[in-house]
């Protein structure tokens, strides 16, 4: 079970970075600069996987990484998905094969210990109503002083396919806690950790986006240090992200009309 399980993270891991590495070369550098240096890094981590765990895993390994390609290029918004998975496989891969734990070490390593599991729940319940007072009191004060038109976020968010909306607030906190506070947080820091954290959330170009997002994770970082878990934040991350989509859409449908 545990080398199966080892077998998935890898192929899955190796197959959603090595495609968004391939989505953005494509996107920025001209096709004999990337093509080249792709099929060398292709053929380096092929070979790897073969001389460690065999040509099937390696040969399942270039498959996934050929099904993420497609998605990529045929669904809209994939990238977000593809960032999503990749973000969420990644800290086990490093934990397993950087770092030679076994799965129950890195989940505890991680901060997803079983231990204390609805004691870390609740605790991410009781928190959610204070990160979300001190997001939307700082996105109206950002309002208020005019430095950015109220809604920006929303007119986008309502156009997002509802897949993207729904994984906005089920896989993305976990994957997003999982690799911010799980893995870079006892790396680099709380503040850093944060702080990638918010620039991660800056795609929309909205100031109020940024600093909530910042905001936002201060606090799930001092919850994973308060507890040593992730659970917490996960769940306050989860509810915070459901509550904004539903703010979000009764923004627009009721103010905006």
């Amino acid at each position: 079970m545990e080398r199966a399980l080892r077998i998935l993270i890898l192929v899955i891991s190796f197959g959603s970075i090595a495609s968004l590495a391939t989505f953005i070369m494509r996107s920025f550098l001209p096709w004999f600069v990337f093509a080249p240096v792709l099929f060398i890094a292709f053929i380096a981590c092929i070979a790897r996987i073969g001389r460690d765990y065999g040509k099937a895993v390696s040969f399942v390994a270039a498959l996934s990484y050929l099904a993420f390609v497609i998605l990529l290029l045929n669904i809209a918004y994939s990238p977000t998905l593809v960032l999503g998975i990749a973000m969420l496989f990644f800290p086990f891969l490093w934990s397993i094969e950087m770092k030679g734990n076994n799965l129950l070490r890195s989940m505890r390593q991680l901060g997803m210990s079983r231990e204390g599991f609805m004691r870390n729940v609740f605790f991410g319940i009781w928190v959610t109503p204070l990160v979300f007072i001190l997001t939307i009191s700082e996105s109206l004060l950002i309002y208020g002083l005019h430095i950015e038109e109220a809604g920006k976020v929303g007119m986008i968010a309502i156009g997002l396919p509802l897949y993207i909306l729904i994984f906005a607030f089920t896989v993305t906190p976990i994957a997003e806690e999982i690799f911010f506070r799980g893995f870079l947080l006892p790396k680099i820091g709380i503040l850093l950790s944060t702080l990638l954290f918010a620039l991660a959330h800056f795609s929309y170009g909205s100031i109020a986006e940024f600093v909530g997002a910042f905001t936002a994770g201060l606090v799930f970082a001092l919850m994973r240090r308060r507890s040593k878990s992730v659970i917490p934040s996960i769940v306050a991350h989860a509810a915070f992200n459901f509550i904004n989509m539903l703010l979000v859409f009764a923004y627009v449908y009721y103010v905006r009309k």
